[in-house]
């Protein structure tokens, strides 16, 4: 009987704990699914005359909320069925005005039809208890296929 009761209390614990670890999330925006991970996505495009590709993407609070330190950046999303990756290349700048993040970037064609050249959201997690903030070390990574958004017109 206390085999069992062990095992019991063993088997609470261990589940307690397992929930307690981080967890990140990573979401794919596409063009008919704008809204993952509690936010709302507009990511637009432009041709320009020299045969680069200027983009606008902004980001707005729907029912989650943004995170201090949130940041853009573009990088390289590789998912397979054992692995997911996520390599930054380079730190975009953005300006938040209250719920929104807006950032803009040119990348000239040849980058942008890179299949795994994405622009990345990183939105860490954050909550509040017993009154005080508290960070985790999860976070959600919300990823966009730049060559999805900006087909090469024929």
């Amino acid at each position: 009987m206390t085999t069992n009761i062990c095992s019991r209390v063993l088997a609470a614990l261990l589940f307690a704990l397992s929930s307690a670890q981080a967890v990140s999330l990573l979401s794919e925006i596409t063009p008919s699914d704008t809204k993952p991970a509690g936010l709302k996505f507009d990511l637009r495009y432009e041709r320009l005359p020299d045969g680069s590709v200027n983009f606008r993407i902004v980001i707005t609070e729907d029912t989650a909320t943004f995170s201090s330190n949130a940041s853009v950046t573009l990088g390289t999303v590789e998912i397979t069925d054992h692995s997911k990756s996520i390599r930054p290349q380079r730190q975009l700048t953005f300006t938040r005005d209250g719920k929104s993040i807006a950032c803009t970037f040119s990348l000239d064609q040849v980058t942008v039809s890179q299949p795994n050249l994405c622009v990345v959201f990183t939105n860490y997690a954050k909550r509040v208890i017993d009154g005080k903030l508290v960070r985790f070390a999860s976070a959600d990574f919300v990823y966009a296929r730049l060559a999805t958004f900006a087909r090469k017109e024929p």
